[in-house]
């Protein structure tokens, strides 16, 4: 399993991000779609990218052997602290 992170934003941002995935993904590499398993955004909505039965387009040299999860938020965030 692979996680990759992406951009972060409310619904519907996230949804405009997924479109940009397809788009990016189809339009700029020529790919049959977004090139992640599965897209889940902060809300934990779940956007079917590639699925679980295709082959991914994801990590180099372990596209087929593993899936991989996008998920569309700034994981760096978690990691903050409020002290100075």
């Amino acid at each position: 399993m692979f996680i990759h992170h992406g951009a972060s934003g409310s619904k519907a941002e996230c949804t405009n991000v997924v479109k940009n995935y397809q788009n990016y993904h189809m339009g700029g590499h020529g790919w049959a779609g977004i090139g992640y398993s599965i897209v889940v955004d902060k809300d934990g909505n779940v956007y079917e990218a590639r699925g679980w039965n295709e082959i991914g387009a994801h990590t180099y040299g372990y596209n087929s052997v593993g899936l991989a999860i996008c998920v569309i938020d700034d994981l760096r965030i978690a990691y903050r602290t409020t002290t100075p």
